[in-house]
C-alpha cells in the first residue's frame, strides 16, 4: 500500500506544480490584457473568473492533500518507522509544498488590486487553504525529523512501564483524560 500512496502522492504533486505553472502564465495573461486599452472591458470580468476558479481547485487540491495524509498516517501507524515511513514521509512533504505553491499562484490572481474589495469572501477562503497547508507542510516535516534524528525517550523507564500498562488495558481513554485537564465554566 505505501507504494501506491507514494506514486499517487507524486502525481498530484506534479499535477499540482502543472496548475500553479498555468495560474501563474495565466497572471501574465492578464498583466498583459490589463495593459492593452482596447481590452479593458474584457479584463475584469475575465479576472474575477480567473481568480474564482483557481480558488475553487486550490482549495480543493487542499481538501485532497489531507485525504491523502489520513490515508499516509493509517499506512505510518502500521508500520510508523524504517526507510519506507520516512519515504512516504518525504513524498508528502512534497505534495505538501506544491500545494502551497498553488495556493500562492491562485492568491496571486486576488493581487489585481481591482478584484480584492469585490471578493473579499473568496480571498479568505484561499487564505483558510492556505493556512491549512501549512499546517500540513509543519506536520510532515516534523513527523521525518522526528523519524530521522531517531527518537528517544526522556525517561525510557516510563515509557516502558506505559506501555505495559496500555497492553494490560489499565488506561483510560483519551476523552476522560482531557476533561481532568479541561477548565470549567467561570
Amino acid at each position: 500500500m505505501p507504494m501506491l500512496l507514494e506514486d499517487l502522492a507524486e502525481e498530484t504533486s506534479a499535477s499540482n506544480l502543472r496548475a500553479a505553472d498555468r495560474l501563474d502564465a495565466e497572471a501574465r495573461d492578464l498583466d498583459e490584457l490589463r495593459g492593452a486599452a482596447t481590452a479593458r472591458d474584457e479584463f475584469l470580468p475575465r479576472a474575477v473568473e480567473s481568480a474564482r476558479q483557481a480558488t475553487d481547485y486550490a482549495v480543493a487540491r487542499v481538501a485532497q492533500a489531507e485525504a491523502a495524509w489520513r490515508s499516509a498516517l493509517v499506512s505510518l501507524r502500521k508500520t510508523p518507522t524504517g526507510a519506507e515511513a520516512e519515504r512516504l514521509l518525504r513524498v508528502h512533504v512534497t505534495v505538501f509544498e506544491s500545494g502551497r505553491r498553488l495556493v500562492g499562484a491562485a492568491r496571486a490572481l486576488w493581487q489585481i488590486p481591482e478584484l480584492v474589495d469585490d471578493q473579499r469572501e473568496r480571498l479568505d477562503e484561499l487564505n483558510r487553504a492556505g493556512r491549512r497547508i501549512e499546517e500540513l507542510v509543519a506536520e510532515a516535516k516534523l513527523a521525518l525529523e522526528h523519524r530521522e534524528r531517531g527518537w528517544q525517550p526522556a525517561d525510557p523507564a516510563r515509557l516502558a512501564l506505559g506501555l505495559q500498562l496500555a497492553r494490560e488495558g489499565k488506561t483510560i481513554k483519551a476523552d476522560e483524560a482531557r476533561t481532568w485537564f479541561r477548565k470549567g465554566p467561570g
